[in-house]
């Protein structure tokens, strides 16, 4: 028997990928054969029998559903890491990701009949997984387990000469995108310092992951008069990381949704005193290792920076729960909770039927490829209704070429809000998939998407809203063919 992670992301310099290696560690401990899948399932491995009946999966869902793990013949296990509100991602031109967390949310009512056990790393996940249909009693409430001993690694000494002790410091790590609503802790610096104590500064600690939000806080950074007392530090080192929290006098948490946040863990451990916002897991996972904020009002937030950082009696308080917290989470109860929840998971899903489908031939486009002509393909389908699905270049191309012979009706595309109306005829409408399949029920759909892990995750969502697979088609747009 292995156990897999399976995912799709970054290793490294990223809260899932640390999550999962940590996993692997634990797995390996435990003597289990254990290994890590960074990849979508590929039709090769449904036909390659890649995946035993007796293996697990634990797949690490943050974002989208695998379309093809449903085809799977194995055990399942959801981690859940909690997906991302997408309404916090608007305005920063990060549609595609904006519209995979819909998609995410959406497909979570599903996860109920795929997998017959949860992981969750906080009371929000698993009410979250309750509220789409999940049991209580097939989910598995456990903390993310930090590596305590890369704390103890010595931290950047220019880092901390630059900066501790020559001013009061207040610290958020974490990447620089718009869910960790940096500029809530920006504002709020704004009143502090020039309220309470000017000589302070903020250390935003943590790799740009969206260029348009990073711009947006720096202009608004540069608005307030703060260019000299923020520091966007981008990507550091780890001896550098560590020398921030060395330095810190203060760590503040504006952020709008978290699954577990790991960096309040890491401030229990660096020993510095916590501030944080009362949403999502955030309340679950500092316990009362901090102080918890009950509102985002700048000047509320301000004051509580200087009730803790004026008194040191509470500081030091604070600091000692926080001790206390994070050997309640990791030390004292972190290893034994998860070997006990995993041996108990594993045995529990060893009696079970797995839960797959059976492959349709739709999926398997690699191994059954019908080719034909685009003259043979109009010819044999003269009067059916087609749905194009995608218009950038290649979609455009075939609309461009042969659309006076097509029978198009409408265009589907995942950006369907930011197509170019001026390249579309009046007489074609835009909808969405399961518009699409409303209005004309009987037409088919050709892909001019050419990435092919893409194709398969389209046609997946196109199946799912009731069109037969036959009825799904393939542009290749190099050799000027559809293909089924």
């Amino acid at each position: 028997m292995r156990i897999i992670q399976l995912f799709y992301g970054n290793l490294y310099d990223d809260g899932v990928g640390n999550t999962v290696q940590t996993i692997d560690r634990q797995l390996k401990s435990m003597g289990y054969d254990a290994e890590i899948l960074n990849s979508w399932i590929t039709p090769d491995m449904l036909t390659n029998r890649y995946f035993a009946p007796d293996d697990v999966i634990l797949y690490q869902y943050s974002v989208r559903m695998d379309p093809l793990l449903q085809y799977v013949n194995c055990k399942k296990v959801l981690v859940f890491q909690n997906i991302t509100y997408p309404e916090l991602l608007y305005g920063f031109n990060i549609d595609n990701l904006r519209m995979d967390c819909e998609c995410g949310l959406y497909e979570l009512d599903s996860t109920k009949n795929l997998f017959s056990k949860a992981i969750v790393f906080s009371e929000f996940s698993k009410n979250t997984l309750i509220s789409h249909g999940w049991k209580e009693e097939n989910i598995f409430p456990l903390s993310i387990m930090i590596k305590a001993d890369l704390f103890k690694d010595t931290p950047d000494k220019n880092v901390i000469e630059k900066y501790k002790g020559k001013s009061t410091n207040i610290l958020f790590t974490g990447r620089i995108f718009p869910n960790k609503k940096q500029e809530d802790i920006i504002r709020a610096f704004h009143v502090y310092k020039n309220k309470y104590n000017k000589n302070s500064k903020l250390f935003l600690v943590g790799p740009v992951k969206c260029d348009d939000y990073s711009d947006y806080l720096k202009n608004l950074t540069h608005k307030l008069g703060l260019d000299d007392a923020v520091i966007f530090s981008g990507f550091v080192s780890w001896s550098e990381y560590l020398a921030y929290y060395k330095a810190a006098d203060l760590f503040l948490c504006m952020s709008a949704h978290e699954g577990f946040c790991i960096p309040l863990l890491e401030s229990m451990f660096m020993q510095v005193p916590i501030l944080a916002i009362n949403e999502t897991a955030i309340p679950y996972t500092l316990g009362d290792g901090g102080l918890i904020l009950e509102n985002r009002e700048p000047a509320y937030v301000a004051d509580m920076m200087n009730k803790v950082l004026s008194d040191n009696e509470l500081k030091n308080d604070m600091i000692n729960k926080g001790n206390l917290r994070f050997r309640y989470l990791t030390e004292d109860a972190g290893d034994k909770k998860w070997e006990d929840a995993l041996n108990t998971i594993l045995l529990e899903i060893s009696k079970e039927k797995n839960l797959f489908n059976p492959v349709p031939e739709s999926v398997l486009w690699k191994h059954k490829e019908k080719q034909t002509d685009i003259p043979d393909f109009l010819s044999s389908r003269s009067s059916k209704k087609i749905i194009l699905y995608g218009f950038g270049a290649k979609g455009q191309e075939l609309l461009r070429n042969d659309g006076n012979r097509l029978n198009i009706m409408a265009i589907c595309d995942k950006n369907i809000n930011t197509v170019n109306t001026a390249n579309v005829p009046d007489n074609i409408d835009l909808l969405n998939i399961k518009d699409s399949v409303s209005k004309y029920p009987d037409a088919c759909y050709i892909i001019t998407v050419q990435n092919k892990a893409a194709l398969v995750q389209i046609a997946a969502k196109i199946i799912n809203c009731g069109v037969n697979s036959s009825d799904i088609f393939i542009y290749e747009s190099d050799e000027r063919r559809i293909y089924q």
